[in-house]
């Protein structure tokens, strides 16, 4: 199984709505469709709506998937995507976001939240260093 994605341009982001199921490879693929997406479209900013997303990671998968993220926006859109959201249910989305604290370590400014209309104003709010 895997995560199937619609893109949806929003102001000031991009949107990928999702629906599937959640395994190490389908993350991957999801997380490089979401910068395939910023790159497209020329956003910098990415909101993976994942609440129709289901099944769950192991501790191990969380790591190598954000490490993933890091490495495909630091290799291909280096300074040009700046913010990513994740919203999703708990699970997949980690109570404790190890994910999240994976990718801000390898310089990703994330937020994983249940939350829509929390993931939506961060979006919103300005970017200060280290993530201008």
């Amino acid at each position: 199984m895997s995560i199937k994605c619609v893109v949806v341009l929003k102001d000031g982001y991009v949107c990928l709505q999702c629906t599937g199921y959640c395994t190490l490879e389908a993350v991957k693929e999801l997380y490089s469709s979401a910068v395939s997406a910023a790159l497209e479209h020329g956003r910098s900013q990415v909101l993976i709506d994942a609440i129709e997303v289901k099944g769950n990671l192991t501790l191990l998968e969380r790591y190598e998937s954000s490490e993933y993220l890091a490495r495909e926006i630091l290799r291909r859109a280096p300074g040009k995507i700046k913010k990513i959201a994740v919203c999703s249910m708990e699970p997949p989305l980690d109570p404790q976001r190890f994910g999240e604290i994976v990718a801000k370590n390898r310089g990703v400014n994330v937020k994983a939240t249940t939350d829509m209309d929390e993931a939506v104003a961060w979006l919103d709010q300005p970017s200060f260093p280290p993530f201008e």
